[in-house]
């Protein structure tokens, strides 16, 4: 990792929809630098239209015409930001946890997974 290095932690919130089960946001995850509120806006992990699974997404612009819509990062920056979503994932999988709707989970790089309030991670 080099432009993100002072990650501490990650933060995932599960929605109360367990599972792909239909179009929307299953989960978001914010990138955490010392703090839970010193972090990068939330990657979302949803159903894009057109898309039958789930996939991380970087946050994008909204504008008024598709082409206005782009994502806010873009080039190194977010190929090191999903980098770094993809590597918190597969420790959160590591984990094992099974019950996630509804609730909200720190995921530290050596792998420790605990499970926060909900109002810590919003």
């Amino acid at each position: 990792m080099g432009i993100l290095k002072g990650i501490s932690h990650a933060i995932i919130q599960f929605n109360t929809v367990a599972g792909a089960k239909g179009s929307g946001i299953h989960a978001a995850m914010k990138l955490c630098f010392g703090s839970d509120d010193n972090s990068i806006s939330q990657i979302v992990y949803l159903i894009t239209q057109g898309n039958s699974s789930p996939s991380w997404s970087l946050p994008t612009r909204q504008g008024n015409t598709p082409a206005d819509q782009y994502p806010i990062f873009n080039g190194v920056v977010g190929e090191e930001i999903l980098a770094a979503v993809a590597r918190a994932s597969e420790r959160f999988k590591a984990a094992g946890k099974v019950n996630k709707a509804g609730k909200s989970f720190r995921i530290y790089a050596n792998g420790k997974v605990e499970e926060i309030e909900q109002a810590k991670a919003a």
